[in-house]
């Protein structure tokens, strides 16, 4: 918790406290001005009343760096939540790519050695499933583009043998790279 007073406030506050009383003296009790009441019950009045309105200012005061402490401390939760969805999100699209990767490589290479298993409808699955979860999201563009290129081009027949592990390599490089921008995306600094 930061200090909310500063330091020429303490000072200011300080002085008022040493020149009131005085103050007091020359304008309430030592003046030749007649009062029904005597100077014991103006004392009493004067303290009863400064001490309220004091009272009241510090209560003030209080409850306002209570409601400003207690959002900044909301924030910074906020922030924490947003940080901890995020890397759930990109925990679940690195497996997801992850998943694709294998997938379209047995299919690449069933295609290739044509054993007659060539399948890529887990590939298909999830490609689907990770251009509708980047669709929204400007960083990822870069790594969609990618797999649909991939997933054109792995059953071409002019790709070399190669080229799969490039691409895959490729599209886990672009993953990485998607993921901890994503990730650091969310201004901790800020709270």
């Amino acid at each position: 918790m930061e200090f909310y007073i500063k330091k020429k406030h303490m000072v200011i506050l300080f002085v008022f406290v040493l020149i009131l009383p005085v103050i007091l003296q020359y304008a309430v009790f030592a003046n030749s001005v007649e009062s029904n009441v005597s100077n014991d019950g103006w004392a009493s009045f004067l303290g009863s009343y400064i001490g309220g309105v004091f009272g009241g200012g510090m209560t003030l005061a209080a409850v306002w760096i209570s409601v400003r402490e207690t959002k900044r401390i909301q924030r910074k939760n906020d922030l924490l939540q947003k940080r901890k969805e995020r890397i759930e999100f990109c925990n679940d699209i690195a497996a997801l790519v992850g998943r694709y990767c294998a997938d379209i490589s047995k299919y690449f290479y069933d295609c290739r050695l044509k054993t007659g298993e060539a399948n890529r409808i887990i590939s298909i699955e999830c490609l689907f499933t990770l251009s509708i979860k980047l669709k929204d999201i400007d960083t990822a563009k870069i790594l969609v583009n990618e797999l649909n290129n991939v997933h054109d081009r792995v059953c071409a027949d002019d790709v070399e043998f190669t080229y799969i592990t490039e691409a895959t390599s490729k599209l886990m490089t672009l993953s990485a790279e998607f993921i901890n921008g994503y990730i650091v995306d969310v201004d901790m600094t800020s709270c």
